[in-house]
């Protein structure tokens, strides 16, 4: 079993703000010794809440304290830099036509023997049935 699990700004969001699959998402990286993230998860964890609000899913106070514990928590994981991962995930994005983001935190599982620990159906989906399969976490 990989040590270290990867998570994608999903899991992060849920862990931070109550939603469907948060439970799963708490239980899950239980099982990990060490988690990591990709440094890009700071921008996409905030678009990700910004779109929340704009949905009236929460509110700005609730989105502004989320961001704050999502960084907090980030500062305790290894958070890794895309330099040296972009030309591997740009191959993946482009022939499995999924997006650059998710490309990248493929490519981070892959360099360090991870597992990626996603609740993004759309990006699980991308991978079904194909050699990378195995290296995710997922609910579904």
């Amino acid at each position: 079993m990989a040590t270290e699990g990867i998570l994608d700004a999903s899991v992060l969001v849920s862990l931070a703000v109550p939603e469907k699959l948060s439970s799963w998402s708490e239980s899950v990286i239980e099982k990990y010794r060490n988690l990591g993230t990709l440094e890009l998860a700071y921008y996409e964890v905030a678009n990700a809440l910004r779109s929340k609000v704009a949905q009236k899913e929460i509110s700005n106070d609730v989105a502004k304290e989320a961001l704050s514990n999502i960084v907090e928590d980030m500062g305790n994981m290894n958070v890794y830099n895309v330099k040296g991962l972009v030309d591997d995930a740009f191959k993946l994005a482009l022939e499995y036509n999924t997006s650059i983001y998710d490309s990248a935190y493929l490519s981070l599982t892959r360099k360090l023997g991870s597992k990626f620990i996603t609740i993004d159906l759309k990006c699980v989906n991308r991978f079904k049935g194909t050699k990378y399969y195995d290296l995710f976490e997922h609910p579904f």
